[in-house]
Order: structure tokens, then sequence, then C-alpha cells
């Protein structure tokens, strides 16, 4: 494409994943890691499930993680 543009050609550089994956408990201690090492206030959650009903459990079983205690169903 950029060739038929007349532009330079231009690489791609590969990125780490930004993906975080695993138990409630792994993905806790991921972003608390994270948040620790980039001094960060707040994250935000984006869970890539296109399920309504299974993201929002996704997000309890993180919620639950993070507080230590079960996160009501409030929908």
């Amino acid at each position: 494409m950029a060739r038929q543009a007349g532009s330079r050609p231009t690489r791609i550089a590969r990125r780490e994943s930004s993906l975080i994956s695993g138990t409630p408990e792994q993905v806790k201690a991921r972003l608390d890691a994270l948040q620790a090492e980039e001094q960060l206030d707040e994250l935000i959650i984006d869970t890539p499930i296109s399920d309504g009903p299974a993201r929002l459990h996704s997000l309890r079983l993180l919620a639950q993680a993070h507080y230590g205690k079960e996160v009501l169903n409030v929908l």
C-alpha cells in the first residue's frame, strides 16, 4: 500500500500484548503490580467478552478478588 501511494515503506514494530488473563487472583496480582510499577491512580478494565452476562460475571470475579468478599449482583 505504501508503494502504491508513493510513500516510503514503513515497518510496524511489534509490541508486547497488553492482555492480562488467568484466575481472578492472578489477574488481580498482575494489575496490582502494573499499578505499582507505573504509579497509576486508576485502571480501566476492558473485558473482550461479547456475551453480556459472561462479561459481568468476569468483572464480578475480579471485583471479588479485589475486595476479598462476594460482590452482589446489582443488575
